[in-house]
């Protein structure tokens, strides 16, 4: 499931089929047939080979292809997190400061784009 789910992820990015069911489509059909993929294929593997507690492998599989992506992204920002945890206070200070200016401009740029 974190093979097809990390394949499924590479495909939606660069422009190779890499799994037959999504295909070189516009990204929003491959979003949609990752996803019914990540749904049916751990329900087929929890019930073939979770023979005694099916249930449970069904909802451990989906569980696991839907929020891989999410499951990444909070362990990286965890890491991250832990390393500027390790700074200095200034150099802190001085992430903190670029972070929020950089914010600012992006949401300013965001607004006036649309005016």
């Amino acid at each position: 499931v974190l093979v097809l789910g990390g394949l499924a992820t590479v495909s939606l990015f660069v422009d190779r089929t890499l799994l037959p069911w999504m295909g070189s489509r516009h990204w929003s059909a491959e979003v949609v047939l990752g996803l019914s993929g990540a749904v049916v294929i751990p329900m087929v593997l929890g019930v073939l080979l979770w023979r005694p507690i099916r249930i449970a492998g069904v909802i451990a599989g989906v569980s696991v292809a839907v929020l891989l992506h999410a499951m990444i992204l909070i362990g990286a920002l965890y890491g991250l997190y832990g390393l500027l945890e390790r700074l200095n206070r200034t150099i802190q200070i001085v992430i903190g400061a670029v972070v929020v200016v950089a914010s600012g401009v992006l949401f300013a740029y965001g607004v006036l784009s649309v005016v």
